[in-house]
C-alpha cells in the first residue's frame, strides 16, 4: 500500500481525491487483481495524470476520444449532462461499480 501511495499520492491529491478514498481504491484494486502495489500506483498515476491533463486542455482530441470511447464501452461516462468533464472520483466510482458487478 505504501508503495502505491508513494508512487501516485501527489498526483491523486492534485486531482482532488481524498486520501481515504484513494486507499480504498488501491485496496480494492489489489484485492481484485492481485497486482503489486507499485504497479497499481503507477497505473493510477498514469490515469490521474491523463485525466488532469484533459481537464487542463492539454490532451489531444484523439487522446480524449480514445479514453472516452474506452470508458463508454463499459458504460462509464466521463462527461456530465452539461458536456463538461465529471469529477474524477465520480467517474472512478462508476467504473468501480462496473468492475464489482463482473
Amino acid at each position: 500500500m505504501s508503495q502505491s501511495i508513494a508512487t501516485s499520492g501527489s498526483v491523486v491529491n492534485e486531482a482532488g481525491m481524498s486520501f481515504e478514498k484513494y486507499v480504498a481504491l488501491v485496496s480494492t484494486t489489489a484485492e481484485k487483481t492481485r497486482v503489486s502495489s507499485s504497479q497499481i500506483g503507477n497505473a493510477f498515476k498514469t490515469i490521474f495524470s491523463r485525466i488532469s491533463r484533459s481537464k487542463d486542455g492539454l490532451t489531444t482530441d484523439a487522446e480524449m476520444s480514445d479514453a472516452e470511447a474506452a470508458l463508454k464501452s463499459v458504460g462509464v461516462s466521463v462527461r456530465g449532462a452539461d458536456g463538461n468533464l465529471r469529477d474524477i472520483s465520480d467517474t472512478l466510482d462508476d467504473l468501480n461499480k462496473i468492475c464489482i458487478m463482473q
